[in-house]
């Protein structure tokens, strides 16, 4: 995956630690989190390869987070938001 530049700021999937991985039939969509705290998205397109990316404020990421609950990798959520109590 190729790094962005957005807002005279780099953001690379590489360095970054992946929050949640949605697979859908014809694109799949990662949330990351920069090395810096800035979240952002990456949308990588099943039929041509194109990748779009996105930048998300704390709300947005936690938004993307809840609406696919099944694909965030707990250990990264930990490191990025603390500990989730129990539901």
């Amino acid at each position: 995956m190729d790094s962005f530049i957005i807002g005279g700021k780099r953001y690379d999937p590489e360095t970054a630690l992946i929050l949640c991985r949605q697979t859908a039939p014809l694109e799949e969509t990662t949330l990351f989190q920069s090395v810096k705290g800035a979240f952002f998205s990456v949308t990588v397109s099943g039929m041509d390869g194109t990748q779009t990316a996105q930048l998300l404020n704390r709300a947005q990421a936690l938004e993307f987070l809840d609406a696919n609950p099944c694909a965030v990798v707990e250990e990264n959520y930990i490191k990025a938001f603390g500990e989730p109590e129990e539901g």
